[in-house]
C-alpha cells in the first residue's frame, strides 16, 4: 500500500489517499482526487 499526501501550504489543508501501487495513473488520479475535494487549483497566491 502507497500513501498520496497532498498539502496546500498556503490554507495548511491537506488530503491523503492509499494506492496499491505508484504507478504514474496513481499519481495523476491522487491528483484529480485531491483537487476535486479541496475545492480546485489555487488561482493565486502560489509559492
Amino acid at each position: 500500500m502507497f500513501l498520496f499526501t497532498l498539502r496546500i501550504s498556503l490554507s495548511g489543508k491537506a488530503f491523503h489517499r492509499v494506492y496499491s501501487s505508484q504507478s504514474q495513473k496513481a499519481f495523476f488520479a491522487g491528483h484529480v482526487a485531491a483537487f476535486t475535494e479541496l475545492g480546485g487549483v489555487p488561482a493565486d497566491d502560489i509559492r
